[in-house]
């Protein structure tokens, strides 16, 4: 893939993506039913049936949300309600050990250190991989240190600890970084992991899961951007603003948890009601205060 393709990729992500064109206008020019979203597009799950879009995938479609270590009683509420949509993201310094039938993965810490401008240390990454172990227990998959908004560092990153992940019997998950494109990936990776600066991540991920199948996505932390992440497929997604006490961001996890697995969506996406398919051009300032709750 070209630099410019990755610059430009499809504002939408498939299977509805034949219906409209590289930036999102339906190529059909006749009035299609819908609200006016915020980049000047029109479309609604009746408009993308009259275009031949597949919506089937609206309905059956179930992302995995893992609040990122946090075990408090709301969000074991959340994992009887609604069971397998729930899981835990447990990075170094957070190990609690989960509750019998919750899944989990394991974080590296390098975002969190990265954004407070610290230097990541290995002994946390590595502490907490040895207390899982002598637990007994196996993630569902354990991030492979990174470098943030570095591919060359990541890359130097994966071919150094990706071996300690690999040892134990574990799923190692690659996290993709800003100037990466899928060639990039190293063939034995086992889950993707979008990461990144929060402007390349949301442009970048229908690539990631158009082109590979279990793709998880990291820091989202509102209703709108469990939309966004969800309406590109992505499998699972975390962030840690679902137990900070507010309110109105709670409820919007437990509404999205409760449409979509119940197929009875209202929330906008991108403040468009009953949208069939996400507009993921660029990160608008919105997403990006909303990604560092």
């Amino acid at each position: 893939m070209s630099d410019s393709e990755l610059a430009a990729p499809p504002c939408y992500a498939s299977p509805c993506e034949a219906a409209f064109c590289g930036h999102g206008r339906p190529l059909a020019r006749a009035k299609v039913s819908g609200v006016k979203c915020c980049t000047g597009c029109y479309h609604s799950l009746d408009g993308i049936k009259r275009l031949g879009g597949n919506i089937d995938w609206l309905i059956s479609h179930r992302m995995v949300v893992m609040p990122s270590n946090n075990s408090g009683i709301r969000i074991g509420r959340l994992w009887g309600r609604h069971g397998d949509r729930i899981a835990w993201l447990l990075g170094p310094g957070g190990w609690r050990c989960p509750p019998v039938g919750l899944p989990f993965a394991l974080d590296n810490g390098a975002f969190g250190a990265w954004s407070k401008g610290q230097e990541w240390s290995a002994e946390g990454w590595l502490t907490l991989m040895t207390t899982v172990g002598k637990h007994g227990l196996t993630p569902e998959w354990a991030l492979v240190p990174d470098v943030v908004a570095s591919k060359s560092g990541t890359l130097a990153a994966w071919e150094r600890w990706s071996p300690e992940v690999f040892r134990r019997g574990w799923r190692a998950a690659f996290a993709v970084q800003d100037g990466m494109t899928p060639e990039d990936v190293p063939p034995e990776a086992d889950i993707i992991f979008v990461g990144g600066t929060t402007d390349w991540k949301w442009k970048t991920l229908p690539i990631w899961t158009k082109n590979f199948s279990r793709v998880h996505v990291g820091r989202v932390n509102s209703e709108r951007l469990l939309w966004m992440a969800h309406d590109c497929r992505a499998v699972s997604c975390d962030g840690t603003g679902w137990g900070r006490g507010d309110k109105k961001q709670f409820r919007g996890l437990q509404r999205y948890l409760e449409q979509s697995s119940s197929g009875t969506r209202q929330q906008p996406l991108l403040q468009l009601h009953n949208a069939g398919i996400s507009r993921l051009s660029g990160a608008c300032p919105g997403c990006q205060s909303e990604d560092s709750k």
